[in-house]
């Protein structure tokens, strides 16, 4: 009975091929070239495939005269399977906690927050109660509502507040994008609202002095 070591010798021989330069065809050590002809390990499937293409030696004949080769591997290959399986299970566990930790950072945590999406707050005073009045915000140079970050936006009427307002969003050419009425204390969410986009933020309600948030 031919084993797999004895094939791979006799095959590079006759090709006239040193161990260094068939290690260096296949992409593998020259020590792993000894250990397969002296048959101290065995090269996996792919690897039989890729030596038989460049030997010149059959596979069927191979398989059928090494049976503990075939065993040997087919054992091998399940482990390989089974440790890939474990493998990816783990990863996928340790991806899930990644977001489920990152979320509770951001939700929770005020400087993760600030880092990835910085508020945004503002004071106006209205003077009138029947009229716009535009809010400024001091990030901005031109006092425009704008945000980028990763998380979700949204406005809050400070619960400081004593009355509830008309909020007005418009785009920087005065197209309005949103209207809505808070209480204070209540939030409204921006989704509407594009990422990296100036847009002017106007405020209708009783004559008082109000604290506008962008969390």
């Amino acid at each position: 009975m031919i084993k797999i070591g004895d094939k791979i010798k006799k095959a590079r021989i006759k090709k006239q091929l040193t161990q260094q330069e068939l290690s260096e065809l296949i992409n593998v050590s020259r020590s792993a070239i000894s250990n397969w002809e002296v048959g101290r390990h065995y090269p996996d499937i792919d690897m039989i495939v890729e030596l038989s293409k460049i030997l010149d030696f059959s596979l069927d004949e191979l398989f059928k005269e090494d049976t503990i080769m075939v065993k040997k591997i087919a054992t091998e290959q399940k482990k390989g399977t089974q440790r890939k399986r474990i493998i990816i299970a783990l990863s996928s566990v340790i991806v899930i906690l990644l977001l489920i930790t990152s979320s509770i950072m951001y939700s929770e945590v005020g400087w993760f927050h600030d880092m990835f999406s910085p508020r945004q707050y503002a004071r106006v005073e209205q003077s009138t109660n029947d009229q716009w009045t535009e809010v400024k915000f001091e990030h901005n140079e031109n006092g425009y509502l704008e945000f980028g970050g990763i998380g979700k936006r949204t406005l809050v009427n400070d619960a400081n507040n004593h009355y509830s307002l008309d909020i007005q969003i418009l785009t920087t050419t005065n197209e309005v994008v949103m209207v809505f009425s808070l209480e204070p204390g209540t939030i409204k969410k921006l989704d509407q609202l594009k990422r990296n986009t100036e847009y002017i933020l106007r405020i209708k309600g009783e004559s008082d002095e109000y604290s506008i948030n962008i969390v």
